[in-house]
């Protein structure tokens, strides 16, 4: 992203530099929407998931954001990092990877 966006189907583009200005916020990173949905997931309640296959929980175990659209599929993963879980999104040629060797 390189400090800045530019909004799908409109014509802006959003900075953090000006964020931080205009706001007066000492930090400000922008991510993309797989990254905050895969930052919520540690919040989530058990009536906010979705099983696909039962089985034990395991502590602090990696978790998946799977996602629909144009490109449906594996976006990120989440995994512990000791003290908390770090999300980490999927660039597009991990998620070809992927769907090619479903049982890697």
């Amino acid at each position: 992203m390189d400090g800045q966006c530019r909004i799908t189907n409109l014509p802006w583009i959003i900075r953090e530099k000006q964020i931080q200005h205009v706001f007066r916020i000492a930090s400000v990173r922008l991510i993309n929407d797989i990254e905050a949905i895969a930052n919520a997931i540690p919040f989530l309640g058990p009536a906010d998931l979705f099983i696909l296959h039962p089985g034990q929980v395991v502590r602090r175990g990696n978790m998946a954001v799977i996602a629909p659209g144009h490109r449906p599929g594996l976006r990120a993963f989440l995994t512990w990092m000791g003290q908390c879980y770090r999300p980490m999104p999927l660039k597009e040629g991990m998620q070809t990877l992927l769907r090619e060797f479903p049982g890697s």
